[in-house]
């Protein structure tokens, strides 16, 4: 049965039968001009299309003296029979319906808009009562612009699936792309929201990854104020026109005019705007704008006609910006079935403009049909403008979308250059620099710290075995000690099975002496390059180890490791940066030497919060050290660190970049026979980079001690404190404001770092500025310790 459900897909488009083709436009009797978006359906059927913004419509059937009804909001229905060898343009005209405004008698100082919606709300489940389900095809044609300029058309037909409890299923039958675009991913299913049937009596609506309340939502009084426009006449009753007035400039919400039909109260028709409220990371002007038409379908008010149009404009705190860039989106419902039995393999199905290559079973790819420029003529639904016939007729294989934003600011000459090499090394022509780069940063092994001095080297990753064993090997030469050092590192994949990886790793290098630590060897290798000091404290390490990893559950990661390890002291040496190479040298403390062999057991809930990302992530992670003479090891001690760190949203909680309260723990001890390299110490703020987890005051290895426990927290404002005092031009550059406190507690019973007591609680607070050109951060802070101190370093992007 699923395979004869496929061949329908494929086959089943009816509008490829083609007897009568009807084109005509549509215009107000009174004032003769032209009336956009006008329904015209076939009668006795749920099969019809709109007319354009010019009103121009085309209309396609293979019945014989068809009878046509045209309706629009706010003008009389129309009923036409067309003659079966009508091949004459028609001109339509409707009748507008008579505004009675004045019958409405006001009672109160309220609007009347607002009994209208009391009663709207109180009826739209009323009137979606035992609806379950929806099959619908749809036209649907998308332009892609840059700077005003046309880059790239694409119309489908599809068929639309839509089921109480589930996701919209969407599969598309053939497509018809620009030249442009035809050999790119850039073809189809680019849809601006997450869906095609938009149901604007729900409650909310998610517009880029922020949650809308719309105009009828439950709670809607909380964030709108309603004014009544008009009140027309209809062949059953009348229409009332709305305006919606957003109350917040903060939180996302919609401006514009709805219609509610009198009968029911069911939203007939609208036209709507995002407000000021609605907002992405990195983009100026965002607009999306919103027409929707509905018809009576059975005892239901169903979309036949969708416009969606947004446009952005990229801004990276003014270094990389774009023109704007924008796409048009119109979508023509036909076809409507009501409450259609939905099997599930509907959803395991899926559209395709390539042949099926995947081997999973319990997933169907179907080929959409790529329509010639002379099919997609006779089936389009809709008449194209003048600009979309040019950009059909100009737009050749060299302007794909990517190759036609206009970038700006003081990156933008780099970035148009860099994406028109790509295209050439796509196309043949000339090797593509994305990919250099990817490829170089790849094998480039980097690190500079006051041991080694700079290392540079390369290390090389293989898999082999049918991709089960991967072999990575690492080989640098520092350049302060003059010396090799790497590391070979076997990984052999283990499937369906407790188990997940076993790894074996040989190693000789300069290794750091903190137990879990947020800054790779990279990142503090860049920091001291520039002219900052080093982070850590070093010793020669020399050994092997043998890891089992196992990941019982999905945010559930345990590692188990024997490590048999050589440690040496190593000396300090002469910073080798581009700045302040001059710079007086931190003394590397000298170690207990010898061979620290040991169990280790290493647990990950959720994300590493030590680990950067541009967005904050939840998760803890913990490891437990025990090292025994058992082993061979010239020490016996246990040493254990836990990190963790939980976020919640506060206010606003709808917008996409929402505030948020961020706390975090950081604690750790150590006991038994153990040396200096095995105290702890407190994260401290990178030159660089200042993450959540770190002290912002003090400086790195300035207090020290066998046992610790900190806590962190943290709260972002976002742009909130801008938008409240109407700094727009700070507002738009996406500057987080962000305020915070760390309290800190060492003891230290070990005869260690007697200089690096800490006897009381540390304190400190601070005020931030995040994403400062995209990604920078300035912390202010004050602490316990009477210093103001100004760190610069890298943020979180989201």
């Amino acid at each position: 049965m699923n395979k004869m459900f496929v061949i329908i897909i494929l086959l089943s488009y009816s509008v490829v039968a083609q007897s009568l083709r009807i084109s005509g436009s549509i215009y107000n009797s009174e004032t003769r001009e032209p009336i956009p978006y006008v329904n015209i359906r076939l009668s006795e059927t749920t099969y019809g299309t709109s007319s354009n913004r010019e009103g121009k419509f085309v209309f396609t059937t293979s019945k014989k003296n068809p009878v046509l009804i045209f309706s629009a909001v706010g003008y009389k229905r129309q009923e036409i029979q067309i003659p079966v060898l009508s091949g004459k343009y028609l001109e339509i005209s409707l009748m507008p319906e008579p505004i009675q405004l004045s019958e409405i008698i006001v009672k109160s100082d309220e609007d009347p808009a607002y009994s209208i919606i009391r009663e709207a709300i109180r009826r739209k489940e009323q009137n979606r009562a035992g609806l379950k389900s929806l099959e619908y095809n749809f036209f649907s044609k998308d332009i892609f612009l840059s700077a005003g300029d046309v880059v790239m058309v694409s119309e489908q037909f599809s068929t639309g699936y839509f089921q109480l409890g589930k996701y919209e299923k969407i599969i598309t039958k053939s497509v018809h792309i620009t030249e442009n675009e035809k050999k790119n991913a850039l073809k189809f299913d680019q849809n601006i929201l997450d869906k095609v049937y938009i149901d604007f009596s729900d409650d909310t609506l998610k517009i880029v990854g922020n949650t809308v309340f719309l105009p009828l939502a439950k709670n809607a009084f909380d964030w709108y104020d309603y004014k009544l426009r008009d009140v027309k006449s209809t062949d059953s009753g009348c229409d009332y026109y709305i305006e919606l007035i957003p109350r917040s400039k903060i939180q996302p919400l919609l401006s514009g005019k709805i219609v509610i039909e009198d009968s029911a109260y069911a939203l007939k028709a609208l036209e709507l705007k995002n407000s000021e409220g609605l907002r992405f990371p990195f983009v100026n002007g965002l607009e999306v704008e919103f027409l929707q038409n509905k018809d009576k379908f059975n005892k239901y008010w169903l979309p036949t006609y969708q416009k969606v149009d947004a446009s952005v404009r990229l801004n990276f705190a003014n270094l990389l910006s774009t023109d704007e860039i924008a796409m048009n989106q119109v979508i023509l419902f036909s076809d409507y079935k009501i409450n259609p039995v939905i099997p599930d393999y509907i959803y395991k199905i899926y559209s395709t403009i390539k042949d099926d290559s995947s081997n999973n079973p319990d997933v169907k790819f179907v080929k959409a049909d790529i329509l010639e420029r002379e099919e997609i003529d006779s089936l389009r639904l809709i008449p194209l403008t003048i600009d979309e016939e040019n950009a059909y007729r100009e737009l050749d294989s060299s302007k794909t979308v990517v190759t036609q934003i206009k970038y700006k600011g003081l990156l933008g000459g780099v970035v148009s250059d860099a994406v028109k090499r790509d295209q050439k090394e796509a196309s043949g022509t000339e090797g593509g620099f994305f990919k250099f780069f990817g490829k170089f940063f790849s094998i480039f092994r980097f690190r500079d710290n006051r041991v080694n001095g700079l290392t540079v080297g390369a290390h090389y990753s293989e898999n082999i075995f049918n991709k089960k064993l991967n072999l990575d090997i690492g080989l640098s030469y520092a350049f302060g000690r003059r010396t090799l050092e790497g590391n070979l590192i076997s990984t052999y994949r283990i499937e369906k099975s407790i188990i997940n990886t076993i790894q074996f790793n040989l190693f000789d290098e300069a290794k750091q002496t903190q137990l879990l630590n947020p800054y790779p060897d990279f990142v503090n290798g860049i920091s001291v390059l520039l002219g900052f000091n080093d982070q850590f404290n070093y010793f020669r390490s020399r050994g092997f180890s043998l890891e089992i990893s196992s990941k019982p559950l999905k945010k559930v990661t345990i590692n188990s490791s024997l490590i048999f390890e050589k440690q040496e002291s190593l000396v300090e040496l002469k910073y080798h940066s581009i700045f302040n190479s001059n710079r007086i040298v931190r003394n590397n403390p000298s170690i207990n030497e010898g061979n620290d062999n040991r169990i280790s057991f290493n647990i990950q809930l959720g994300e590493n919060p030590y680990q950067f990302r541009p967005f904050i992530n939840d998760g803890l992670i913990a490891q437990l050290d025990l090292s025994n003479p058992i082993l061979g090891s010239s020490f016996n001690y246990k040493r254990f660190k836990i990190i963790a760190q939980v976020s919640t949203t506060t206010i606003y909680e709808e917008l996409f970049s929402a505030p948020y309260f961020l706390f975090g723990i950081e604690s750790g001890f150590t006991i038994g026979n153990y040396g200096p390299q095995h105290l702890i110490t407190p994260t401290t703020a990178l030159n660089v980079y200042s993450p959540f987890l770190s002290m912002k005051g003090i400086n790195t290895y300035e207090f020290v001690g066998d046992k610790q426990i900190a806590i962190h927290a943290e709260h972002n404002w976002r742009t909130i404190p801008f938008q409240f005092l109407g700094l727009d031009f700070i507002t738009d550059l996406n500057f987080d404001v962000l305020t915070g406190i760390n309290i800190l507690k060492l003891w230290n019973e070990s005869n260690y770092f007697p200089l690096n007591v800490q006897n009381s609680v540390y304190w400190e607070g601070y005020i931030s500025l995040g994403k400062l050109f995209g990604i920078g951060r300035i912390d202010f802070s004050y602490g316990a310790n009477k210093k103001f101190v100004v760190r610069v370093g890298l943020s979180t992007m989201l």
